[in-house]
Order: C-alpha cells, then sequence, then structure tokens
C-alpha cells in the first residue's frame, strides 16, 4: 500500500498473537513524540458535548 501521508508508527504483532514474545510493550515505535490533542480541540470538544446535552435536555421537556 503507497500513500503521501508521512510514516508515524511502525509495530510488530499489532493483534499479540505471539505468545512467547517476552515484553509485548516494545512492539511498536513512533517515529516523533506523540502530542494529542490540543487545549483548543479539547475545549471545542467539550463545548460540543455540552450543547448537545443541552439540547437532550430541551428535547425530553418538549
Amino acid at each position: 500500500m503507497t500513500s503521501s501521508s508521512p510514516l508515524v508508527k511502525a509495530e510488530v504483532d499489532p493483534e499479540r498473537r505471539i505468545v512467547l514474545d517476552r515484553n509485548p510493550w516494545n512492539n511498536a515505535r513512533y517515529t516523533k513524540k506523540y502530542e494529542g490533542p490540543s487545549a483548543a480541540a479539547k475545549g471545542r470538544t467539550y463545548a460540543l458535548h455540552l450543547v448537545e446535552i443541552l439540547l437532550s435536555m430541551l428535547w425530553g421537556v418538549l
């Protein structure tokens, strides 16, 4: 398979089928440090969740 996106992670035995592996925690390597979602993305997610809760409460009243 080919892709234009850069390599981020390489993993050996992702389904954990090799039983004799002494240390299954060393089966993956990342090309760069994973930063996770930004604070702004988390804020947008929480705001959207709050809107969903408020709309569902409003729908329950009607």
